[in-house]
């Protein structure tokens, strides 16, 4: 393909032994490896037998490049790759799309099922699960690094940081410095984070800096039982989050179902201030709109640093002043005698609705006559059609809070 028209490989299903990456690189732009329809998505099976390290498939400043429709298991780190360290030739406008990337064996932080620094990618329909550490992550942590224009959509990320602490089924970073970037985050599902030997767990992860970033319309269900029961948290024993906001500005986090479990241990959101946000600030961050439920009785437990009991964890450090924006959310807790929480230790949601949403069921149908469509949140009905053709949610680990 290299060396001709030809563009594309359909790769026949069965399981592919690997010993070595496929790595794509810039005489590799404009390729498509793609399943061969009549055999079905993620028939083609590409197996690192748990020895595999540095990708199973790599893009190493490649662009136009398309993945679909693959299967990746059995890996030591990455399941796929994009820019790995720092780089010169950057790529563009790769698509991964339709694969199911799962079970790798790393127990270090900086692992992941896709892990892209590539501007312009998307990220789409993936069914990402079973990792050590991050589920979808991407990165502009070196100088030069971009995400510009990424965009993460339509994935299924369950089980994500099962082994090492602090982490996110979805990851973002700019630790680069470079806070023009635009990421999307959008129409995901995520469940089950975390495992009863992580602490630092959380559904989406703005982390080191990340700016200017959408989150809207995913689904954000509760972590594994006993999540955060470890010890060693830089954040305190529990900080588990839905969302966790580091060091950056300008993220709008709208139009999401959030789903707290009943541990009564994880936060709506933590706004961070870390040493390096000095540069930055925390300007603008908002959420607004979206669906808080839970299912438990007495009092919140959070545990975030020195904050204890507050659905909000906000860090006031920014000399700057704080400015974050909270309202219009939606609260409902489905236990019997339970109450709903939408406290900060420094601002509480300025205009909350309690009112039963009418969610229900493992893909969180919203019904018509929900006052998330009427009320002020102005919620706009959650998409679906998650993960790879044809895949349906499964029905196991932490059940949903609503009937």
């Amino acid at each position: 393909m290299q060396g001709s028209s030809t563009k594309i490989t359909y790769v026949r299903g069965g399981t592919y032994h690997l010993s070595s990456s496929l790595s794509l690189s810039s005489a590799d732009n404009g390729e498509s490896w793609l399943y061969y329809p009549p055999d079905g998505v993620d028939s083609a099976v590409l197996d690192g037998g748990n020895t595999l390290s540095g990708g199973v498939i790599v893009l190493q400043g490649a662009s136009n490049i398309t993945i679909d429709g693959l299967k990746v298991q059995n890996f030591v780190d990455y399941g796929i790759l994009g820019n790995p360290g720092p780089v010169g030739n950057l790529g563009s406008s790769d698509s991964i799309l339709d694969c199911d990337v799962g079970f790798n064996t790393a127990s270090s932080w900086s692992t992941g099922g896709i892990t892209i620094s590539i501007p312009h990618s998307t990220i789409a329909n993936n069914y990402v699960h079973d990792l050590g550490s991050q589920g979808i992550a991407t990165y502009a942590y070196y100088a030069g690094q971009s995400i510009d224009g990424i965009t993460i959509k339509n994935n299924v990320i369950l089980r994500a940081v099962q082994r090492v602490s602090d982490g996110g089924a979805i990851y973002t970073n700019m630790h680069s410095g470079n806070q023009s970037d635009y990421v999307t985050v959008s129409n995901n599902y995520v469940a089950d984070q975390g495992s009863p030997n992580t602490w630092g767990v959380h559904g989406i992860y703005l982390d080191d800096l990340s700016s200017n970033v959408s989150v809207t319309g995913n689904v954000v269900a509760a972590p594994s039982a006993g999540t955060g029961t470890g010890s060693g948290s830089q954040y305190g024993t529990n900080a588990l989050s839905a969302f966790f906001d580091t060091g950056g500005n300008h993220n709008l986090i709208s139009g999401n179902i959030v789903d707290l479990g009943s541990s009564a241990s994880v936060s709506v959101v933590i706004f961070a201030y870390p040493a390096e946000a000095i540069d930055v600030g925390m300007q603008g961050d908002t959420f607004t709109g979206n669906i808080v439920i839970s299912n438990f009785t007495g009092a919140l437990q959070t545990h975030v640093s020195a904050n204890y009991g507050y659905a909000y964890s906000e860090d006031t450090n920014d000399p700057r002043g704080y400015s974050y924006t909270i309202k219009n959310n939606i609260y409902w807790n489905y236990a019997s005698g339970g109450q709903v929480f939408y406290n900060g230790n420094a601002l509480n949601d300025s205009a909350p609705i309690q009112a039963d949403p009418q969610v229900s069921g493992w893909d969180y149908t919203i019904q018509g006559s929900s006052p998330a469509y009427t009320s002020s949140a102005a919620f706009q009905p959650i998409l679906g059609g998650w993960g790879p053709p044809g895949f349906v949610i499964p029905q196991t680990g932490v059940a949903p809070s609503s009937p």
